[in-house]
């Protein structure tokens, strides 16, 4: 844990038990070449955020679903314990506070790495998100508690309640181990997300 991230080793349970990273290069046919001969696969950063890390075990085997994959270097998980019940009742209060509140945001109240409740029009959700960036015509926002990223206008974006500030995001970021950091080609990582994502 480095404070912005868990660097993690992922195996795949329904796979055998194999690792993420040995997969990979099953499918590739190849080992992971060192960093100094790839293309570099683009990694938008994720902003900090207001609402806290979730604090997990230091060398413990955790069971997760993987959520997001950008690259190996940057994927979101959530448990697969107990403790994420507190999701779907999470997701009820953010739609129970969406119809209760008219209230949206003016463009001019918007900063970079606010928490906000952001909608999702692909399934019509409101969920906890931190705005990452402004483009010509809306926001590009972080869900936190998932790890997708996706673009919003002002009127699809309301004040999060400070108490749900407080709850830990259930997406976990993180990275794969490897003793020596590596740039991912954009092969590669859209091999990573098919592996993980699955």
């Amino acid at each position: 844990n480095t404070g912005e991230h868990y660097s993690v080793s992922l195996v795949d349970k329904l796979a055998g038990g194999i690792n993420i990273l040995e997969s990979l290069e099953l499918r590739s046919q190849s080992p992971i070449s060192p960093p100094i001969q790839r293309s570099i696969c683009s990694s938008p950063s994720i902003s900090p955020v207001a609402i806290p890390m979730r604090s997990l075990p230091l060398n413990n085997k955790i069971e997760v679903l993987c959520t997001f994959a950008d690259s190996p270097s940057k994927f979101r998980c959530q448990l697969l314990s107990h403790t994420d019940a507190n999701l779907p009742e999470l997701t009820r209060t953010l739609q129970l506070i969406a119809r209760e509140t008219a209230a949206r945001l003016n463009t001019r109240d918007i900063r970079l790495g606010m928490p906000i409740m952001a909608l999702n029009t692909n399934d019509q959700l409101w969920y906890r998100a931190v705005v990452l960036e402004k483009e010509q015509r809306g926001f590009i926002v972080d869900l936190v508690d998932y790890g997708n990223r996706i673009k919003v206008q002002t009127h699809e974006m309301t004040h999060l309640p400070i108490q749900l500030m407080s709850l830990p995001a259930f997406g976990i970021v993180c990275k794969i181990h490897l003793d020596i950091p590596q740039k991912w080609s954009e092969e590669e990582c859209e091999m990573f997300k098919n592996v993980s994502l699955e």
